[in-house]
């Protein structure tokens, strides 16, 4: 006779394997999807100024996650809980005048929507191809 507690234990087993096999599915297609779309956006339009060298625009990185998340003078550029809202959007919508990222002109629609998609994705790296350098410490003050 089977015990109702193997029967729950083989049962939690399955469906953590199925779980833990669709998240690394995801993680593949994300990592495919930062390769093969995002990276050479982000290397022909952002690296120059916010890449791995030492001299960092706005104290942004934006060739790893870690620096994407750390953001810069502006925060955070990915908004984990609104994608749609993320700082990198906003900057290269070219909504307003203080926010026109790449400075030398806005990127093509097709461009843009690869961004906002990647985004949407959760921001995923291919960790092969992020560059990763040391963390600038933040200048400035906060308010309490």
């Amino acid at each position: 006779m089977t015990q109702p507690c193997s029967v729950f234990f083989v049962a939690a087993l399955a469906v953590g394997g199925l779980f833990s096999a669709t998240l690394h599915a995801e993680d593949a297609e994300g990592a495919a999807f930062y390769k093969e779309k995002v990276f050479p956006i982000l290397k022909e339009h952002c690296f120059k100024c916010h890449g791995a060298g030492e001299h960092l625009k706005s104290d942004f990185r934006i060739t790893s996650r870690e620096g994407l998340i750390e953001g810069g003078h502006f925060g955070a550029a990915h908004d984990e809980a609104n994608p749609e809202a993320s700082v990198l959007l906003e900057m290269i919508s070219y909504k307003g005048e203080d926010y026109q990222m790449p400075p030398k002109g806005k990127l093509p629609d097709a461009k843009v929507a690869i961004l906002t998609e990647w985004m949407e994705r959760g921001a995923p790296y291919d960790a092969a191809l992020e560059l990763k350098g040391e963390a600038k410490a933040r200048r400035g003050f906060s308010v309490s």
